[in-house]
């Protein structure tokens, strides 16, 4: 009987699939069952499991027509009819390092659910997401769902099958409104009262999204090519600690600050968010319910962490003596300002927040007409529209040839004939969600 049920769904990722299952096979414990959940895949992805099906008698092929969203209906049957005592997923584009189930259910040893730190891994950048998911602030918003940012992903989470036997209603579809399917079910756990959460900064997935920006659109020649050479270094001593050594935090940070506040200092700030910064050769340690959470990390890294508490106590906070001091820290680096203020926009934190950060910027580089575009969406996907009309006639005035101003010309026209803002509202936001999934 195996004693970690592992859940691989799958659409159309057939090129990058066989390298997902091939990290599970190389783990070093091996007391492990795989299903994987063929959500509406072609016929190449069929052959491709049904050929692991015959290598490996512990994988298992549950196949079913395209559902709505990632084939979530089906997961429930799967896990109670295991018997195993842990579940853990995989990510069809995602590779475990060797030791990931082996920390995972160690983490479980007095905890329900737990969580380890996403690393993405992008073109130019890798991106490093620790969370102490044990907080009470954190462990609110994990039961609202209210928040982006804070997602631990999939494939970095696992569960004690009595934990989710307790709640009254496990894996479903989940609406559309409702955000990341994975984080409308993690808040049926974080409902639980009795949920015993583990969390650590300690990495052991590496991520190859397809979702995101960077990644949208590609081949599966370059999905593909991009994930072959990592197959290859998965065992390297080391190979975590590097990558989590050359990662940045910045923008990941800032709905954690968000979220938890800041203080006067970057040590207070961490210690609000469950954290405290150590040398990054120090191996992380792991967090039962909210104990403070080791993040090993380097002179560039604390830099990124105080970039982060600055920016969110100067524009978020609203904070006069912070917003000085930003604007002095930021004002060699705008293209780091407006990212961060769309980043605000994005997560959908706080939109006033968002406009006083480019407001800021205007007044410092008032010859650049991003942030008049960035004000201008903020205000229309909050459904200030008026203002977001005024914004666009400066824009338009100021900067008639700006590569930006078609399209926004476009959206809010198309308001304006439809005779609706709704009309706005709705294009911006399908946008939105189409650059963010």
């Amino acid at each position: 009987m195996a004693n970690i049920l592992v859940i691989c769904p799958t659409f159309d990722h057939g090129d990058t699939l066989y390298a997902a299952i091939g990290s599970l096979l190389a783990q070093s414990v091996q007391d492990w069952e795989l299903a994987v959940v063929l959500d509406g895949a072609p016929p190449a992805t069929h052959a491709l499991v049904e050929a692991f099906t015959r290598l490996d008698p512990r994988i298992r092929m549950y196949s079913f027509p395209k559902s709505q969203r990632y084939g979530e209906e089906h997961r429930d049957a799967i896990i109670r009819a295991s018997d195993a005592e842990f579940v853990c997923h995989l990510g069809d584009d995602d590779l475990y390092l060797p030791d990931h189930l082996a920390g995972l259910r160690a983490q479980l040893a007095d905890a329900d659910w737990t969580g380890r730190a996403p690393l993405e891994l992008l073109d130019r950048e890798n991106i490093w997401n620790p969370r102490n998911f044990g907080t009470p602030t954190l462990r609110a918003a994990m039961a609202a769902n209210r928040i982006k940012g804070i997602n631990p992903g999939l494939t970095n989470t696992a569960y004690r099958k009595s934990a989710y036997l307790r709640l009254p209603v496990g894996w479903t579809c989940a609406p559309w409104e409702a955000g990341a399917s994975d984080m409308y079910m993690w808040a049926k756990f974080f409902n639980d009262p009795e949920l015993r959460v583990a969390a650590t900064s300690g990495i052991s997935v590496l991520r190859f999204s397809s979702r995101t920006p960077q990644r949208r659109g590609i081949s599966t020649q370059y999905r593909t090519a991009n994930i072959t050479p990592w197959m290859a270094q998965l065992a390297r001593p080391g190979l975590a600690d590097e990558l989590r050594d050359s990662a940045v935090l910045f923008k990941r940070m800032l709905p954690l600050f968000y979220l938890h506040g800041t203080g006067d200092s970057l040590e207070s700030t961490l210690q609000r968010a469950g954290l405290f910064a150590t040398p990054a050769n120090e191996a992380p340690n792991v967090a039962i319910d909210g104990e403070p959470m080791s993040l090993p990390v380097n002179s560039r890294q604390l830099a990124e962490l105080e970039d982060a508490r600055l920016f969110i106590r100067a524009f978020a906070e609203d904070d006069p003596a912070s917003r000085a001091a930003a604007q002095t820290r930021f004002e060699d680096r705008p293209q780091v300002w407006l990212w961060a203020a769309r980043s605000l926009a994005d997560y959908r934190l706080d939109a006033d927040a968002t406009l006083r950060a480019l407001d800021a910027y205007r007044e410092a580089f008032p010859d650049d007409p991003q942030p008049l575009r960035l004000a201008v969406r903020t205000l229309a996907e909050e459904k200030r529209l008026d203002e977001a009309r005024e914004q666009f006639a400066i824009l338009q005035r100021r900067w008639p040839s700006h590569d930006g101003l078609a399209e926004l010309a476009q959206l809010l026209g198309d308001t304006q004939e439809a005779g609706t803002a709704d009309s706005l509202v709705r294009r911006l936001l399908r946008k939105v969600r189409t650059r963010n999934a």
